[in-house]
């Protein structure tokens, strides 16, 4: 799922720093967040899953800042990026690093050395 929803973000991205349209653009923005709303529930098992029971609730905490910081943020960087002109490549921007998304262990044969 988080795969699905980091391959459907890159090409949203895409989309939305070529968009020549603004039906294009509202288009690909709402595939963006639909494709980025894939993501959420695997980053909350991975904090789950992944952190001891004693560090969970601070793991949390940074979790929701970010995402609240995130949500108020957003917006005012897009409208200082939008009055400089700058969103086109600011949409561009969002596309992921691929290789860092990556488990180490991808790609890597069973029992080969690292």
């Amino acid at each position: 799922m988080f795969l699905a929803g980091l391959a459907g973000f890159t090409l949203a991205s895409v989309l939305s720093g070529g968009a020549q349209s603004i039906e294009l653009l509202i288009g690909a923005r709402v595939l963006q967040g639909a494709t980025a709303a894939l993501m959420v529930p695997q980053v909350l098992s991975f904090i789950q899953v992944e952190f001891p029971a004693t560090e969970r609730p601070r793991a949390f905490a940074v979790y929701g800042i970010t995402f609240a910081l995130g949500g108020v943020g957003g917006p005012l960087l897009g409208g200082l990026l939008t009055q400089a002109d700058l969103l086109r490549p600011g949409l561009a921007a969002d596309l992921p690093d691929q290789p860092a998304h990556r488990h180490p262990d991808h790609g890597r044969r069973a029992g080969a050395a690292p």
